[in-house]
């Protein structure tokens, strides 16, 4: 008997326990989800439409065009983080490097969970601009720290 309410026990303090755990995956689950959706609306909300035309631009190769939609969009809504995506991505094809490091690294500040699909776009768009350097001969322009 005494084995049996020892077994039971046991065997209740772990089933606790998965509980416990299945309740912080969960909560965790929640927070991200959470985050993501607060973002979103937060800076401006998701717009099919807007998505819809600026993936068929690109699909296109028409990545002028895909910037001049995004920057149209951050004229009214400069926090947007899917016209900060598609301008990024526009400038990538286009290929203005710089300009699309600063547009993706906008995203992330504003939208972090994008943080993964922007920084392999941002890595390769780093490695391209110093191979354009070594290439030209040029040397990349350094960002003055002391100004604000």
């Amino acid at each position: 008997m005494n084995e049996d309410l020892a077994k039971l026990k046991k065997d209740l303090a772990f089933i606790k326990f998965c509980v416990l755990v299945l309740i912080i995956i969960s909560a965790s689950l929640c927070a991200y989800v959470f985050d993501h959706h607060f973002d979103v609306k937060r800076n401006g909300g998701f717009r099919p439409e807007f998505a819809r035309e600026a993936s068929e631009l690109l699909g296109q190769g028409k990545y002028v065009e895909v910037v001049a939609l995004a920057n149209q969009i951050l004229e009214t809504k400069p926090r947007d983080p899917y016209a900060l995506w598609y301008l990024g991505i526009g400038h990538y094809y286009s290929g203005s490097m710089q300009e699309a490091i600063d547009s993706l690294e906008k995203t992330i500040s504003i939208a972090p969970v994008w943080r993964e699909r922007a920084q392999a776009y941002i890595e390769e768009a780093k490695t391209r601009l110093v191979t354009n350097s070594q290439q030209t001969g040029d040397e990349l322009a350094v960002p003055d720290d002391s100004q604000p």
